[in-house]
C-alpha cells in the first residue's frame, strides 16, 4: 500500500509532510502512519503479506508504525537509489506528482535516523520486480 494513496484521501486541508503550517503537517504524517499501520494490520489479520511503501525518515515514525502493527512482524527495507537518481526520478514525474525537497538533506536525516536499522538496498538500477522479490524474501 502507498502512503501517498492514504494521504490522497484528504480532500480538504491537506498539508504535505514538509509543508506549512508545520504542526498540521506533522499531525497528518502521524495520521498517515497510524492509518497505514491499521490497514496493514487488518490485511495481516486475514492472512495476507503486506508491503507498505512510503518515505519515512525518522526512527520514531518507524517505531510508531511497528507499535500499530504489533503483534505482526515489521521488517524495514530502505530503498536508497542515491541523491542524484532520487532527484532525477522526482523530476521525471508528472508535474502535479513532483515533490520539492532537498534530496541530500533527506538522505542525511535518513542515514542518521535509520542507518543502523533495517536492510538498505541500493535500488538505483533495480526493477520493481527485483525490489519486490528482495522484500518478499526478507
Amino acid at each position: 500500500m502507498s502512503g501517498d494513496a492514504i494521504n490522497d484521501m484528504i480532500v480538504s486541508g491537506r498539508v504535505w509532510a514538509l509543508g506549512v503550517p508545520a504542526d498540521e503537517a506533522t499531525r497528518q504524517v502521524e495520521l498517515c502512519i497510524r492509518n497505514m499501520g491499521m490497514l496493514a494490520r487488518n490485511f495481516a489479520a486475514q492472512g495476507f503479506d503486506v508491503v507498505i511503501e512510503h518515505v519515512i525518515a525518522l526512527a520514531s515514525e518507524i517505531d510508531d508504525l511497528a507499535t500499530v502493527l504489533a503483534p505482526y512482524a515489521c521488517h524495514l527495507f530502505v530503498l536508497d537509489p542515491g541523491e542524484t537518481i532520487a532527484q532525477q526520478r522526482n523530476h521525471g514525474r508528472n508535474p502535479q506528482e513532483r515533490v520539492e525537497y532537498d534530496a541530500a538533506a533527506l538522505m542525511s536525516v535518513m542515514r542518521q535516523e535509520l542507518g543502523n536499522r533495517g536492510r538498505w538496498l541500493d535500488n538505483a538500477q533495480m526493477s520493481a520486480e527485483v525490489k519486490a522479490a528482495l522484500v518478499l524474501s526478507g
